[in-house]
Parts: structure tokens; C-alpha cells; sequence
């Protein structure tokens, strides 16, 4: 028993130093190594998939177009600051139907104003606001 255990030390040592030696076709030189070649300069950029825009959830569709959630929860976040300010408050169920209808209509006149052509500039609207603001009373 000893002597199988000896014979098997011996064997692991024989073949640890035989794996520690160069293999024959390498060759040692003194040469001097040469500059490693920048990784950016070999590697090829990898195809990349252009991804597809996450489409928002839409709330409600009016004519096959959507309105968002997003559109949706700011208009509720709205219209519940104006109750506030207001102090008349509806109950929650009655708020988002309204917004919802608001919206809709909204959204109904805007296509109604596109298929008529109808084009409102940034100069437009700026005098719309002001003459909606003078005949206010002003910004006071």
C-alpha cells in the first residue's frame, strides 16, 4: 500500500514537471517585443439592431388615434390643482370621465381643424394669447 501511494506521488511529480516544460515548438529569443497594437485599431465594431421606440400606452382612442397615459395623468394632475384652487371637488371616478371627455374633444376638434387645413403658427398663437390676456384686463 505504501508503495502504490509512493508510485502515485512519483507519477503526479513526473507529470507535473513534464507539463512545466516549454513545448518543443517554441522558441526563446531575446528579440524585443514588439508594441501591442491598439485593441480599437482590430476590433470591428459589431452590428448593432436599431430598437424599436417603445409606444406609449394609450388611455383612450378617438379615430384610430391614441392619447396617452401620460397625456391622460397630466390632465387629471391638472384638473385636480384647479379644484383645489377652485374648492369644489368631484368625486374621483367623475374626475377622470371628465378629463377623459375633455380630451377627447379636444382631440376631436384637432383632427376636424387638420382635415379642414386649418395651420395655427407660433407668431398666431402668440397674438391669440396676448389679445387673449388684454381683453382680460391684463396680466395683473
Amino acid at each position: 500500500m505504501k508503495k502504490n501511494f509512493l508510485m502515485l506521488i512519483f507519477i503526479f511529480l513526473l507529470l507535473g514537471l513534464v507539463a512545466c516544460q516549454p513545448s518543443p515548438d517554441v522558441v526563446v529569443t531575446d528579440a524585443p517585443i514588439e508594441e501591442a497594437t491598439d485593441v480599437a485599431d482590430v476590433a470591428t465594431e459589431a452590428p448593432t439592431a436599431t430598437p424599436a421606440p417603445t409606444q406609449e400606452p394609450a388611455a383612450v382612442f378617438v379615430n384610430g388615434e391614441a392619447i396617452g397615459m401620460s397625456a391622460l395623468q397630466a390632465a387629471i394632475g391638472r384638473f385636480e390643482m384647479a379644484q383645489t384652487e377652485v374648492g369644489e371637488f368631484l368625486a374621483v371616478e367623475n374626475v377622470q370621465q371628465a378629463v377623459i371627455d375633455e380630451l377627447v374633444t379636444q382631440m376631436l376638434m384637432s383632427q376636424k381643424a387638420r382635415e379642414a387645413g386649418f395651420v395655427l403658427t407660433d407668431e398666431d398663437l402668440d397674438a391669440r394669447v396676448l389679445a387673449a390676456i388684454d381683453s382680460a384686463g391684463g396680466q395683473d
